[in-house]
Order: structure tokens, then C-alpha cells, then sequence
């Protein structure tokens, strides 16, 4: 089973699909608080959206990109494979198609996190904030957790925040 990152977030055998279930349970969860959105939507694309990262990471002896996941990214790769898809199922609705496509195309969110294009849909900003929710919460988890285990009160400085993260009281 592969893995959702290199280094941050699920970066385990098996995290991408932890971080895809996760992912699915926020939605459909999330998505009823707001009436105005189409949840159905949503929950499809949560579960689509890192689909181009069983091409893009190579989970073997250590975790890296692939040659493909290098050159054309799992953003990409995940809507071509999902377009392929819905060229088998006849009559497969082409406003749906597109939807799914933006959702797809813009789940990072920005363009200098490899999105193609930013979330113009409730839905896409919707997936955009959970996915990003999932990741950045799992990856703090996981900083505090390994601090603990070495007996820190905080961890180490963590670049992606650019700051560190308390572990809690230390008489806890």
C-alpha cells in the first residue's frame, strides 16, 4: 500500500489510504454543516483526490518520487487516470466530469502547492481545507508524539511550521 507523502504527513506504508479514509469521515461529517453543498460531491472527491500518488510515490525500501511523480506530479496524474475512468461508463455526465476535475486539479489549494488552478467551487474550498486539516493535523501529531517519546517538553524546530510544538505539560 503506499504511502500519502515523503516526509510530512502519512508517509507510511499504508498512509495514503489512511489519509484517504480520514479524509472521506471529515467529509461526510463536514459537509452536512453546510446545506449549500453538494456532499455527495465532495465525499467522491475526497476519495479521488490523491489518486495520482499510487504513480507518483514509490513507497519501496525508502520512500521517494517516482520518474512520473517527478516530471508531471500526483495532481495531474490523478485526473488523467480519473477522465480515463469515466470514459469506460457510458454516459458519464460531463458537468459531473468537470466538477470532479476541479476538485481534482485544485485540492493543494494554491498555485505554489502545485495546484493548477485554486478552488473556485463551495466544494473544492471545502475539500481544499479538510485535505489540508487531515495533513497538517497528522503531521503535528506525529512531531509532538516522537518528542514525547525522547522525553521533550517541545519538539524540535519543525521548518514546515517554522516553529516548534509544546508536547504538553511534562507532569501529565
Amino acid at each position: 500500500s503506499g504511502t500519502a507523502a515523503k516526509a510530512w504527513h502519512h508517509a507510511f506504508r499504508g498512509g495514503l489510504l489512511k489519509h484517504t479514509t480520514e479524509l472521506v469521515e471529515l467529509a461526510a461529517a463536514v459537509a452536512p454543516l453546510f446545506p449549500e453543498v453538494n456532499r455527495d460531491l465532495v465525499v467522491a472527491a475526497a476519495f479521488l483526490h490523491d489518486l495520482g500518488k499510487i504513480e507518483e510515490m514509490d513507497a519501496g525500501m525508502a520512500i521517494d518520487y517516482t520518474t512520473a511523480g517527478r516530471l508531471v506530479g500526483h495532481i495531474v496524474i490523478g485526473n488523467q487516470m480519473m477522465i480515463e475512468r469515466a470514459r469506460t461508463i457510458p454516459e458519464f455526465p460531463a458537468a459531473l466530469q468537470l466538477q470532479l476535475q476541479h476538485l481534482i486539479l485544485s485540492h493543494q489549494g494554491e498555485l505554489a502547492f502545485s495546484s493548477p488552478v485554486v478552488p473556485k467551487t463551495p466544494e473544492a474550498m471545502l475539500l481544499h481545507k479538510l485535505d489540508d486539516l487531515n495533513a497538517q493535523m497528522r503531521g503535528v501529531l506525529r512531531v509532538v508524539q516522537q518528542a514525547r517519546e525522547r522525553g521533550q517538553e517541545w519538539s524540535d524546530y519543525i521548518r514546515i511550521l517554522e516553529r516548534q510544538l509544546w508536547t504538553g505539560p511534562a507532569d501529565v
